[in-house]
């Protein structure tokens, strides 16, 4: 073995290259998971305040218009939501609103779901083709 090949270090150059590349790469790999888990985490926050400011614009938006009504009919719509509120919660309906069942018989009322049946051919008949 000569001096020359005793003294070669390019393999131990290469293989350092590689690892620091390697390490390059985890790190950013690394970032990239935590930004990933940063976002996934934070989504329910964002969308939580999204929807907080958009109910607070649309209740100052009907504060500014019922500000505007006279005070007979600001006072009727008032009486008018508590009966109904009042309805809702005499009935026992445990959902905010009026519930509709798309598979209801008649308005308000649940009902099996009416099956058509389809009637069957007393005979068959053969098409052939010309």
């Amino acid at each position: 073995m000569s001096f020359s090949e005793a003294t070669d270090v390019t393999d131990f150059v290469y293989r350092r290259r590689k690892l620091r590349l390697e390490l390059i790469a985890m790190r950013f790999l690394v970032l990239l998971l935590a930004l990933s888990a940063i976002c996934v985490a934070g989504y329910p926050y964002v969308m939580q305040r999204v929807s907080d400011y958009r109910l607070a614009s649309a209740n100052s938006a009907l504060e500014e218009r019922v500000a505007g009504w006279p005070y007979p009919r600001a006072e009727d719509a008032l009486k008018a939501a508590e009966a109904y509120n009042r309805h809702l919660a005499s009935s026992g309906q445990p959902i905010l609103g009026e519930a509709t069942d798309p598979f209801a018989t008649v308005a308000g009322a649940s009902g099996p779901v009416a099956v058509k049946q389809i009637p069957k051919s007393r005979k068959i008949r053969n098409i052939k083709a010309c």
